[in-house]
């Protein structure tokens, strides 16, 4: 048995994947809200901690506490241990010191400023994309963060990232999507845009279609991209990236990633059905190790 644990409001993310797949499968993994675990034991099998960007400090300590009684009950190592897992503000920082993403993000909470400019706001648990436009300079920022506040958002939960042009020459916006499951690095999709925001793919023409396809068969960051979950110590999630000048450029690790939608595109149901196999295959090896 896995337990899959996730914060309250955001459990659908394997309520649509689990009725896709093998109900053997499914039937062995176990979806539980942390909430559920504050009081209670924890129940045997294999822990896997999802959603840890969006846990609060009080969160995290909880999550941590869950993982050592499991341990020492069960024994075994957690999926994404919360006292090891990088989230998403440590982990852009640790890929900007050692040379891997050529852009830098910073806490303006703490007091940093950045190295350049333009940059962009966005929550640093949530996943709505970016809460700006592209900003010019100091003052914009300034002008910028404090419009948030006056809104509602608190300067704790803020990031101030560095904008990364990563375009092609014909202006294209390329971003890569992959997961990991275990041992298993698994493809899931290419979208092309004209905006440096893409939630979805704004290009569907044969060219997205068939990058996708190439991707999906190719499988052609897997080694790097294994490199950069290792670093994070995360085991389960998607990467969302693109690929600048031949390096693999790391947007964000998402630990409670949507694997399918609930109502997918018709024109890409090959990719679903093959991604859909793949990960049934990853889970069935999580739960084989055991």
């Amino acid at each position: 048995m896995i337990n899959f644990l996730v914060t309250h409001n955001h459990r659908y993310t394997m309520d649509v994947f689990l009725p896709a797949i093998d109900p053997g499968v499914a039937a062995e993994i176990r979806v539980i809200p942390y909430d559920a675990l504050r009081r209670a034991a924890p129940p045997p099998g294999q822990y896997l901690f999802a959603d840890l960007e969006r846990l609060g400090a009080r969160g995290l300590q909880r999550a941590t506490r869950i993982a050592w009684r499991a341990r020492q009950r069960f024994g075994g190592a957690p999926v994404n241990d919360p006292e090891r897992s990088l989230r998403r503000f440590e982990l852009l920082r640790k890929l900007w010191n050692d040379g891997r993403n050529r852009f830098n993000a910073y806490r303006p909470a703490d007091g940093e400023s950045p190295g350049r400019y333009p940059v962009f706001v966005r929550h640093e648990k949530h996943h709505d994309g970016a809460l700006t436009g592209l900003l010019a300079d100091r003052d914009a920022l300034d002008v910028a963060l404090a419009d948030l506040q006056r809104s509602g958002h608190s300067l704790g939960g803020l990031l101030v990232v560095e904008y990364l042009d990563a375009s092609d020459e014909a202006g294209v916006f390329w971003k890569y999507g992959a997961f990991r499951i275990g041992e298993a690095i698994i493809p899931r999709h290419v979208f092309r845009g004209r905006s440096w925001v893409l939630k979805d793919p704004d290009l569907r023409d044969d060219a997205t279609a068939a990058a996708e396809e190439a991707f999906l068969e190719q499988n052609p960051h897997e080694a790097r991209l294994r490199e950069i979950f290792d670093l994070a110590c995360i085991q389960y999630g998607r990467i969302d990236y693109a690929v600048v000048d031949g390096t693999i450029q790391v947007w964000e690790i998402n630990t409670n990633p949507v694997l399918v939608k609930l109502n997918p595109n018709p024109t890409r149901s090959r990719n679903r059905a093959l991604f859909l196999a793949r990960a049934e295959a990853a889970f069935r090896d999580l739960l084989n190790a055991q």
